[in-house]
């Protein structure tokens, strides 16, 4: 067993002497002043009393053995341990011992001076502790110093490595791309060779536009499945053949039948030597004897037969869901694809509006007009992407349309500065079929250009960069103008509506503007024969009278319709019985909804302002004294471009080329740019904002 000794005398509060196994110490208060001497070696310890703040230094070089002492209780930087050789610190570690020893003697004394030299002892040992912490922090800082010196070299070594590393992994790929060789050609054109090539996708815009699903119309199966009662259909058709045969008219025995969603079709075949006119007359006697509404006879000149349409006790609703979910619907190539309702055989009835190219649509108050303009706008909206089609609507009544609203930055189209998406005024439809008229011509100026003979070829070509943006072309999308009670909207108005309507007509064609006009008083005021020429599709329903069926149709039959959707078409000499779809409130909401949720353009298609068309009409062309509200940014946009040309100015403000034009001229009478001088290019006289200010201020 070891043997242990350790022995501590008190000389007065807070001073101590240790003497042990490993040395003899002296102490003031938890960790004071001290001085070890042991086999250890000789340690100079030193300690603010109270703190436990503590500072041991090694002044004995002869022993190699190391020992370090760091307090626990500390935070590791307030304590310090270092066996580098300082004389500042024996010095001060010596006087404090000495101090303790004199005070540790007049106390053991009981000198009357013991409190006097304690406190004594205390103070020089608090000062020389105070100056030894602050010999060691400044070595401490150097030595961090020189540290962070080492670390930070080191670091910026590693970071330059890295940078020459990453420098040379871009040169590299950069090296390894052809396409980023001459990166000033890549920013003068902006645009790649590869892109260059590629064709022109004008839905790129909303590349993620979803079309409207089948999910969101009502599917009803009992509207296809109402059943039939055969046996009524014989007895109709045995009890016609016996009518006929009463008033003389002899028919052969074979008569086909064909039960459509409204009225079934009897198709009889006439004995060798009658004619068909005997059956005009016998339309009545047949409603009467078939306790029907009305009865139609209409010959079927392709078959050689003649049809008697007689009314279904029970009709079925054509449900615009049974028609879209055809195969003929959804393979259909049409440019614009309309969707009318089906036949008395039972076929749908889809026809292509780019070739029609217009509709005209009359019928009574509550017969399906406009029921039918929502059917036609919905197979719109399924087929076409917001980039090709553009929308148009007028609605007077201010309930039809107002649904659509919602969609207005994805397919409407409005005048510039109007906050009204739906045309409810007579003031404001008479503006935009101005508006039309002048898109008509910017158009016909385009296509002139392109040396095209139609919107669908022009943009074949647009999209295949045959093209030059530069030059004001552009990808020209489908307006279609559907006027919902024009008669309502057109009163008081009749001879500028007139004129642009019939302009619209007539060359709308060609460019891709189509109109859509239903009334409800075919008067012919309201529907020219002027307007009717270029109306060659007509849908009737059901008329009062039949000189109303005469205006529509040119025909008599429209007065003996039913209610309700059922409607005559004609298309030229094609004349087609069918009843129409329909489409509720409820199914408009769910397209709408669903094409308005989704991503958008940041503002409608903006028809031309025709402000200065009026004001032309007015001698007001380039009066100075009526500056285009562009007057001031296309000269700002001169000025910083030093470069004046009108096909600047159209493709840097979207604007038709004759609002460019006029742009122009009141720059040069401003002074702004020189006047023109064949092909050459104009010369911008103004060269600074501030002369440009001063032109404005006299102006």
């Amino acid at each position: 067993m070891a043997l242990r000794y350790r022995k501590r005398i008190k000389i007065a509060p807070g001073i101590y002497i240790n003497i042990s196994k490993s040395g003899v110490s002296t102490t003031i208060g938890p960790r004071g002043a001290s001085v070890n001497f042991g086999k250890n070696g000789t340690y100079v310890n030193a300690g603010i009393p109270g703190t436990g703040l503590y500072e041991r230094q090694r002044i004995d070089k002869g022993s190699k053995q190391e020992k370090q002492y760091r307090d626990t209780k500390l935070p590791q930087e307030l304590s310090h341990t270092s066996d580098s050789f300082d004389y500042n610190v024996i010095i001060i570690g010596v006087i404090a011992f000495l101090t303790i020893i004199t005070a540790s003697l007049f106390a053991y004394a009981e000198s009357k001076l013991t409190c006097f030299f304690l406190l004594s002892s205390y103070l020089i040992s608090l000062f020389c502790l105070l100056k030894l912490r602050q010999t060691l922090n400044k070595k401490e800082e150097v030595s961090t110093i020189e540290g962070l010196e080492e670390t930070i070299t080191e670091d910026v070594k590693e970071k330059l490595t890295s940078i020459d590393d990453t420098v040379c992994q871009i040169e590299k790929v950069v090296t390894s791309n052809d396409w980023a060789i001459d990166n000033h050609a890549l920013e003068e054109t902006n645009l790649t060779e590869e892109r260059l090539l590629a064709p022109y996708n004008p839905k790129l815009d909303l590349e993620d536009y979803s079309y409207p699903t089948l999910d969101l119309l009502n599917h009803d199966d009992n509207n296809t499945a109402t059943p039939i009662d055969m046996e009524e259909v014989r007895n109709k058709k045995n009890y016609i053949k016996t009518i006929l045969s009463n008033f003389g008219v002899e028919t052969l025995d074979n008569i086909k039948t064909t039960i459509g969603p409204a009225v079934t079709l009897y198709e009889i075949t006439l004995k060798p030597g009658l004619s068909a006119s005997n059956l005009k007359g016998l339309e009545e006697d047949l409603a009467i004897a078939l306790s029907a509404k009305s009865v139609a006879i209409n010959p079927i000149p392709w078959k050689g037969t003649i049809g008697i349409e007689v009314p279904n006790d029970k009709r079925q609703l054509v449900s615009m869901e049974s028609i879209m979910n055809n195969r003929k619907f959804q393979e259909t190539n049409y440019e614009l694809p309309l969707t009318l309702g089906k036949t008395i055989t039972n076929e749908p009835l889809i026809v292509d509006l780019a070739q029609m190219p217009h509709i005209l649509i009359a019928g009574s108050t509550g017969q399906g007009k406009s029921v039918l303009l929502n059917v036609l706008i919905a197979s719109l909206l399924y087929k076409k992407h917001p980039a090709e089609l553009k929308l148009v609507l007028v609605d007077p009544r201010r309930l039809e349309f107002n649904l659509y609203s919602p969609i207005v930055n994805h397919f409407l189209a409005e005048i510039e500065d109007d906050d009204l998406p739906i045309i409810t005024e007579a003031q404001q439809f008479v503006q935009t079929l101005k508006s039309l008229c002048k898109e008509l011509g910017n158009r016909y100026e385009l296509l002139e250009m392109a040396s095209v003979k139609n919107v669908k070829e022009y943009n074949n070509i647009f999209c295949e960069r045959q093209l030059n943006p530069q030059k004001g072309h552009r990808y020209l999308p489908y307006i279609v103008t559907v006027i919902d009670s024009f008669s309502d909207i057109a009163y008081g108005y009749e001879g500028e509506i007139r004129e642009s309507l019939t302009k619209l007509v007539k060359l709308g064609r060609t460019v891709g503007i189509h109109i859509v006009l239903a009334t409800g008083r075919p008067s012919s005021d309201i529907v020219t024969s002027e307007i009717k020429t270029y109306f060659p599709a007509r849908i009737a329903f059901r008329l009062p009278e039949r000189v109303d069926s005469r205006i529509i149709l040119d025909i008599d039959g429209a007065e003996r319709l039913l209610e309700s959707g059922d409607m005559i078409f004609k298309l030229g000499t094609t004349i087609v019985r069918a009843q129409s779809a329909y489409i509720d409130t409820k199914e408009i909401s769910n397209i709408v909804h669903h094409i308005s949720k989704q991503q958008s353009y940041t503002f409608p298609y903006l028809l031309p302002d025709n402000y200065y068309e009026d004001n032309e009409e007015n001698g007001f062309d380039s009066d100075m004294t009526h500056l285009d509200p562009m007057f001031e940014d296309a000269a700002r946009l001169i000025i910083s471009e030093q470069n004046g040309s009108t096909s600047m100015i159209q493709r840097k403000f979207s604007i038709g080329y004759n609002r460019a034009g006029r742009l122009m001229d009141q720059l040069e009478k401003a002074g702004i740019v020189s006047p023109a001088k064949g092909s050459m290019p104009r010369k911008v006289l103004c060269t600074s904002e501030k002369q440009l200010r001063i032109i404005i201020d006299n102006l």
